[in-house]
């Protein structure tokens, strides 16, 4: 019998069971029930004339089981693709996301101007994309200042899903 709290976050648990001696650990896979494959937020380096914009990508929340996985990035044309950092994340029972270790990048292929990533390997877990755009000088309002918008959209393909999963994310920025 399990009590609850015992599983704490989605993905593989390990039980024990402590009635029993030298019972065999059992593992067990927990899939998320929800349809939510991929969320995306932008992050200005700061809140007045910002340079820089980090886009943060979080695909397959719900523990699917993917092959063939590509992320598709329409940057804003005003900004310029500088890095891309790719990280675990741990999803818990009460909805909480925490980020887990950054993975290799012999894991995937990202292209130069960093619009494509793919992954080499089937994924089961949850990943944060974490990509660092430069905002171009030439987008920037002059010496009067002002808001500018950058809105971002990403898709993500798989052989298991019938349609693009997308997410888009807009992000105003003041220039005084």
């Amino acid at each position: 019998i399990l009590q609850q709290g015992e599983m704490k976050e989605y993905g593989t648990n390990v039980i024990k069971f402590p009635f029993a001696e030298n019972s065999p650990e059992v593992s067990i896979y927990l899939q998320k029930n929800k349809d939510n494959a991929v969320n995306k937020k932008g992050k200005l380096n700061r809140k007045n004339n910002p340079t820089e914009i980090d886009w943060d990508v979080d695909i397959n929340l719900n523990y699917g089981i993917h092959n063939n996985v590509v992320i598709t990035e329409t940057f804003p044309k005003e900004t310029t693709f500088k890095a891309l950092e790719v990280k675990e994340l741990i999803v818990g029972i009460d909805g909480s996301i925490s980020e887990g270790n950054a993975i290799s990048p012999t894991e995937y292929t990202v292209n130069s101007n960093g619009t494509e990533v793919r992954f080499l390997n089937k994924i089961n877990k949850p990943y944060r994309l974490v990509y660092k755009t430069k905002i171009d000088d030439n987008s920037k309002p002059g010496e009067k200042g002002g808001w500018v918008n950058y809105r971002n959209q990403v898709s993500m393909t798989s052989s298991e899903l019938k349609n693009p999963t997308t997410a888009i994310a807009d992000i105003g920025a003041q220039y005084k």
